[in-house]
């Protein structure tokens, strides 16, 4: 369970990601976590790992599995940050594969992980995409993000949402 072990093992998967070899990066991971039964690997390692193997799934397009493997890491003992990133990757994935309500909880869940964290800003506005079809829920997540961030990214879009006015989006 030495760091190397983990900083070592998590340099041959990123490089083998690099390589365009995903398949090889899961195969690394799992030998990884093998290594660990007999110790108690740190929660920062497993982390990694966990994310790791998310992308590299993602990667080999196994998408279903990357979700899960994402939403593995919204865990105790994992970094706000982690669970965070984790969470919005899963939300990205389930908005790609057409299952919104999802995508729609994860971004919830990304958000309430870290509500100060890198990724707040763009949870919000994905919530924003995802209700953007009007309802007092669609006004409730434009209420919020405008309350965060009233020249962010996407206040167009939440101002459209509380006027009423459709977005006028290319498809």
């Amino acid at each position: 369970c030495a760091k190397t072990t983990c900083a070592d093992e998590s340099a041959r998967v990123r490089k083998a990601m690099r390589a365009g070899n995903p398949t090889r990066a899961i195969d690394i991971v799992e030998e990884t976590l093998g290594k660990f039964d007999n110790c108690a690997a740190t929660s920062r390692c497993l982390d990694e790992l966990g994310y790791l193997r998310a992308e590299a799934l993602r990667q080999a397009g196994r998408l279903d599995g990357a979700v899960t493997a994402f939403k593995s890491l919204n865990r105790a003992g994992a970094t706000r940050a982690m669970r965070q990133n984790a969470l919005y990757a899963a939300a990205q994935l389930e908005r790609k594969l057409g299952r919104g309500e999802d995508a729609r909880q994860s971004l919830e869940r990304a958000y309430a992980a870290y509500p100060d964290g890198a990724l707040v800003e763009e949870a919000l506005a994905g919530l924003l995409e995802l209700v953007e079809g009007g309802g007092a829920d669609a006004q409730a997540v434009a209420e919020r993000y405008l309350a965060r961030f009233p020249q962010g990214m996407a206040a167009g879009r939440a101002r459209r949402i509380l006027a009423g006015t459709p977005s006028v989006r290319p498809r």
